[in-house]
């Protein structure tokens, strides 16, 4: 009897390694193979995992620079108060290419949601101007999204 591969298994257990993959190649940089398997665990969960696996794929889509296909999936997710903070992925994904009043409209748009870092983010943007605040977002999450410098992070936690 010939086993099913990897992307034939639908299976529970099986879903859970891409899922691991999925984090594993995250945590190790390797963003493209992350989003990959994020899209296969989408295609293959059910539909009460869908908001968990759509959240997850649009971060690793921002991670991996494909900022379009991260405003489309975070669009996929109805905004309502447990998950008005995915809005923050597509805010970033539209500041990134330069289109700064639809990261602005996007930070807006979940502050009603009472998400305190949409609000500091708007109000740090006031006080500087949008060019300015987003490059030293962009900068700010290029390093930290680096394999190193989580692993650093985890070791300045244990250490406090």
């Amino acid at each position: 009897i010939q086993q099913p591969g990897i992307y034939e298994d639908d299976s529970k257990a099986n879903v859970d390694l891409m899922i691991d993959l999925a984090q594993t190649y995250e945590n190790m940089g390797d963003f493209k193979k992350a989003c990959y398997y994020r899209e296969v665990v989408l295609s293959k969960n059910t539909e009460a995992d869908k908001l968990n696996d759509l959240n997850n794929l649009s971060l690793v889509y921002l991670k991996n620079k494909e900022y379009q296909k991260c405003i489309e999936t975070v669009n996929n997710i109805e905004l309502n108060e447990e998950n008005s903070h995915t809005r923050i992925f597509s805010a970033r994904a539209y500041a990134y290419q330069n289109k700064y009043k639809e990261a602005q409209k996007e930070l807006e748009s979940i502050v009603d949601y009472k998400d305190t870092d949409a609000k500091d983010m708007l109000e740090k943007i006031q006080n500087s101007s949008p060019e300015i605040f987003w490059k030293e977002d962009f900068e700010m999450k290029q390093i930290s999204w680096q394999p190193e410098n989580r692993i650093n992070d985890k070791e300045n936690h244990k250490n406090q």
